[in-house]
């Protein structure tokens, strides 16, 4: 299902602000473990696309180094995410019916993006106490520390 980075898909981080983004990014560079940016679920319906995208690329431009992408969680909008791969996103999360996942795959792979179908665990920062800890425990040991 993913066509790239499969292994950075273990311990995504959902951010939702730009000091989440700045964060996991500066962590992921001190530690040089590579992440998965994830959007959370139902932010592309209240932020929107673009406004997530710029997050990303504000934090990603001022931490270039960190070994780090960007995923846009789709939920089941098929065109949503369509358009989102259109637009240059390098991850998208779909999870939609088999027919419409067999038709966004096929767009991802033609985009050479990565993909996938399955929302895995991940550390949500807007819902960390001390985010610096939290982030630095579930990089290194897949560990939520609340």
């Amino acid at each position: 299902m993913a066509h790239r980075h499969t292994n950075w898909l273990k311990r995504p981080i959902i951010y939702h602000s730009l000091a989440n983004a700045r964060l996991a990014l500066k962590i992921s560079k001190s530690l040089n473990i590579p992440i998965v940016l994830r959007t959370a679920h139902g932010a592309l319906s209240y932020a929107g696309a673009s406004y997530l995208k710029k997050i990303y690329d504000i934090a990603k431009d001022e931490c270039a180094t960190a070994p780090a992408i960007a995923m846009l969680d789709c939920g089941n909008d098929a065109a949503a995410a369509v358009n989102a791969i259109r637009d240059g996103w390098p991850g998208i999360l779909f999870t939609g019916q088999p027919k419409a996942c067999q038709r966004v795959r096929s767009v991802a792979k033609r985009h050479r993006i990565t993909y996938t179908e399955k929302r895995t665990d991940a550390l949500d920062l807007g819902a960390c106490g001390e985010m610096d800890s939290a982030c630095r425990s579930w990089l290194l040991t897949g560990l939520k520390a609340l």
